[in-house]
């Protein structure tokens, strides 16, 4: 649900609204990382390879979506929203992104996809 959805919520459903989410986050995170573990599984047994690029790939990705970026930006502002609301919007998302990839690694929560700092072989030394 996003934002407007939410506030647009009667004032009387609100409560009872996050009580009920509150109560089923963390079976629902769960629940989200066990279907990454069956996809990547599924993906193995079907022939997938998964590779890590290199910090120097990686990199070269990151410019390499530069003008989808700079699209969304673009796009977003005519759709009547400031450019540095747009900017402020994706520096923060990058921000959070680091930060609960560091949270996700000190609470031990392992995960299928994403860095490897988080994969099982990871944690398994």
């Amino acid at each position: 649900m996003n934002a407007v959805a939410y506030n647009n919520l009667h004032p009387d459903v609100k409560p009872i609204f996050d009580r009920i989410v509150g109560a089923y986050r963390e079976r629902m995170l769960l629940a989200w990382n066990v279907q990454d573990f069956m996809g990547v599984s599924r993906a193995l047994d079907e022939g997938v390879t998964f590779i890590d690029l290199t910090d120097d790939q990686a990199a070269e990705w990151l410019a390499a979506t530069d003008s989808v970026v700079e699209s969304y930006v673009t796009r977003t502002v005519a759709a009547g929203y400031s450019e540095a609301e747009v900017r402020a919007w994706l520096a923060y998302y990058k921000d959070r992104t680091s930060y609960w990839i560091d949270k996700q690694a000190e609470l031990g929560i392992i995960s299928a996809v994403g860095p490897p700092k988080l994969r099982p072989e990871a944690w398994a030394r």
